[in-house]
Formats: structure tokens, C-alpha cells, sequence
């Protein structure tokens, strides 16, 4: 007996080495958050160039995970830019779904987003596919934003759009399109002195154009509805009231 327990005795120790590693990097994750943002970009997300960063997550056994002080940055066409900043993203998912492809999450939320898009320069042979090119293959189930910032900018960092105060609960796939479904919208959109109460519809976008089906709510003291087409070409074809 003691001859075998000799002879297991350098795979014990292997295995007590190992599982003291893991356990203080569990114990560490600012140190391993870097990798393992590097593997979400490249990975999960197929992003090639720019990429996620993030300062501190946490692991929610067989449910998720919790992630702090993330940044991403997504590079478009002739120079095109968005960067997006969150205090803290919620990530529900299974690993089977989280690896498929695409990728699949069951819910996603995020605190106090920021988000910063300077177009590239125009170009006359533009479809709208650099739009498309921003996002990555992903389908979110639920996805729950709350208290967040955007502001566009021309390719000259001139700004044009602003947009704070906003909350959003709905659904997000990119995969040949984009399809957003609106459960609920509300925001602030500064730039023109608009706000938007109750939202609710489907947007869809392709390298057409948006398409927009039944999108309705309170626009400031009324109530509005939209429906219709705004192609890439500047085509329009869409109905408000």
C-alpha cells in the first residue's frame, strides 16, 4: 500500500500545484482579465483589430459572468471609429451557446455605457456596408442598457448627434443583417431637443439600407409611429405620424 501511494505521489503533487494555481488566479482577476479579453475579442467576437479591454471580472458559476471597467473598440472603414466604455456588464450565457456559431447570449446587461462613433470618410461607392463591418456575428436574447451616453461625430470629430438618459430593453442579432427588436426605448436626444418615451418596434439593417417596422411611442408631448425605408443611396421612404 505504501509502494502505491509512492508511486501516485508525483501526480498528486502535480495535481495540487495545478489546483493551487487556479485558485489564486481566481483569487486574482485583474491579472488574468487581460487575456482573457484578448480571447473574447478574437474568439467570441471576431474582432481582428481593436478589441475589448476590461480591469476586473468575476465568474458567476454555470451562469455567467461580471465584468468591470470594460472598454471595446470597433475600427470601420476610411477611418470610421466607435468606442464603447461600461461601468459594469452582466453576461448570462451557457458555454454551449456562447461558443456556437454565432455566438449566442441569453441576456446582456450593461450600467452606464458610453458610447463615441466618428464616421470615416465619405466615398461615393459607399453601400453601407461599413456599418455593417462594425459589428461582430453575436445574437443577445435580452438585452437591458441602462442610463447610457452616445454621441456621433462627422469624420471631421464635429459633432452631430447626442443622445444621454437612455434605456433600452429588447433583443440584438447580427448575423447577414442586423435585427433589433425595441421592447422599451426612452432617451433624451439632445441634439434636438427631442425626447422619446416608450418606444417600441423592429429596426433591421442591410446593406440596403434600415428598415424600419412599426416603430412607435411618445416623441415629447405626443404620440408617433414610423414605418418605412432610408436607403444607403438617400433614398427615403419613410412614413411618421
Amino acid at each position: 500500500m505504501r509502494l502505491l501511494r509512492a508511486a501516485h505521489l508525483p501526480a498528486l503533487v502535480a495535481w495540487l500545484v495545478i489546483g493551487a494555481v487556479l485558485g489564486w488566479l481566481a483569487t486574482h482577476p485583474r491579472l488574468v482579465a487581460p487575456y482573457a479579453a484578448s480571447l473574447v475579442s478574437r474568439h467570441l467576437l471576431r474582432i481582428e483589430n481593436g478589441g475589448l479591454r476590461v480591469n476586473d471580472f468575476k465568474v458567476r458559476q454555470f451562469e455567467g459572468l461580471d465584468l468591470y471597467g470594460v472598454s471595446l473598440t470597433l475600427p470601420g472603414r476610411r477611418g470610421a471609429l466607435t468606442l464603447v466604455s461600461a461601468d459594469t456588464v452582466r453576461v448570462d450565457f451557457t458555454l454551449l451557446e456562447v461558443l456556437g456559431a454565432p455566438p449566442r447570449v441569453r441576456r446582456l446587461t450593461v450600467t452606464r455605457p458610453e458610447v463615441y462613433t466618428r464616421a470615416g470618410k465619405p466615398s461615393v461607392d459607399d453601400e453601407g456596408g461599413g456599418l455593417r463591418s462594425v459589428f461582430p456575428d453575436l445574437v443577445i436574447d435580452h438585452l437591458d442598457v441602462r442610463d447610457a451616453r452616445l454621441e456621433v461625430s462627422d469624420d471631421g470629430g464635429r459633432l452631430r448627434e447626442r443622445v444621454t438618459g437612455l434605456e433600452f430593453q429588447g433583443s440584438f442579432a447580427a448575423r447577414s443583417d442586423l435585427n433589433v427588436v425595441v421592447r422599451r426605448l426612452d432617451a433624451s436626444w439632445e441634439t434636438r431637443d427631442t425626447r422619446l418615451v416608450g418606444m417600441r418596434g423592429e429596426v433591421r439593417v442591410d446593406t440596403a439600407g434600415v428598415h424600419v417596422a412599426s416603430l412607435f411611442g411618445r416623441l415629447n408631448d405626443g404620440r408617433v409611429e414610423a414605418h418605412g425605408f432610408k436607403g444607403w443611396d438617400r433614398r427615403l421612404d419613410l412614413d411618421v405620424t
